[in-house]
């Protein structure tokens, strides 16, 4: 326990720069005596921490004091920083900011400048535009779940527009695309499932804890490359679709004729498939199946005849 703690000071000596022997006693819960023989047992350890008296005094590691430059170097400490940054901007978990915080001591204060430039080369945002707090508080919700091993309940709203209550051990979150799902065990249907975050309502924390089980997101993604039932479609489109069509397929292997483009895909066959094809309106025409062209036409005719 006493090592943890001298490692924390440590952190939070190289995060803070100078903190009082007060300031430390209330944050690790023990007297000011306890500190005092904490901060000579890390001088002691040949890390250069020093006492500056006055009114603005309190205890400092000389700046350019780096806990270990052989392990890592500041490009490696630059792409983790960036890397747990942009996983906070996604899940605000208190594991998270104190991950972010112990690499952030790693970084000598001369080269703070240099680490914030890198970090900037690349930034991920898993918050879609518009959505406020809303996806952020159900993310650090069910990471909380996660971490504390307990069971979760909620009402999920399918493709077959059925909502049905589900209580689930959550095991993993997943950003595939531009959407987030939870991978866990359905103690409703007895086995493992991905569910949406954007279906996913009324949730709720409960008190009861489970143990993990040994089936990982990893073993059901390779199953799901290899969906039950899937299609492979021909759709023509015009060139002046052509970026909303990339968005979603890319366009590497189309074939231009003229103004159209012709693209083969294969996709899992359900609602998504049918919502995402509508979702195109005339950019986009089914040429194969006949069998998908035809159920695309009758639900357009249906939602002309909602409008007439």
């Amino acid at each position: 326990m006493r090592l943890d703690r001298l490692l924390s000071i440590v952190i939070k000596l190289l995060s803070h720069k100078r903190l009082t022997t007060k300031q430390l006693a209330l944050e690790f819960g023990v007297s000011i005596r306890t500190i005092f023989r904490d901060l000579q047992t890390i001088s002691l350890s040949n890390i250069p921490i020093v006492s500056i008296q006055g009114k603005q005094g309190g205890w400092e590691i000389m700046p350019d004091y780096l806990l270990d430059r052989r392990v890592l170097s500041l490009d490696d400490i630059a792409n983790i920083l960036s890397a747990l940054s942009s996983v906070e901007r996604g899940i605000s978990h208190p594991s998270v900011k104190q991950t972010l915080d112990k690499m952030s001591s790693l970084i000598p204060q001369s080269k703070n400048k240099d680490i914030a430039q890198k970090m900037n080369h690349v930034v991920i945002d898993s918050q879609p535009w518009g959505m406020g707090k809303s996806l952020q508080n159900k993310l650090t919700d069910i990471q909380t779940a996660i971490y504390d091993s307990v069971l979760i309940t909620f009402t999920y709203h399918n493709l077959k527009k059925e909502q049905l209550a589900r209580i689930v051990e959550p095991m993993t979150l997943l950003l595939k695309g531009a959407n987030w799902y939870l991978f866990g065990y359905c103690q409703n249907k007895k086995d493992f499932r991905l569910f949406r975050l954007s279906r996913i309502q009324k949730l709720k924390i409960s008190d009861q804890s489970f143990s993990r089980r040994e089936k990982s997101i990893n073993d059901y993604r390779e199953k799901a490359k290899n969906p039950d039932k899937s299609v492979k479609l021909t759709l023509q489109f015009h060139k002046e679709a052509s970026t909303f069509i990339s968005d979603m397929f890319g366009l590497e292997h189309a074939e231009y004729t003229g103004e159209y483009g012709m693209l083969q895909v294969q996709l899992p066959e359900n609602e998504w498939l049918y919502g995402l094809l509508l979702s195109f309106g005339s950019s986009i025409q089914i040429c194969k199946p006949k069998r998908i062209a035809d159920l695309i036409k009758n639900r357009a005719q249906n939602i002309v005849k909602l409008y007439s």
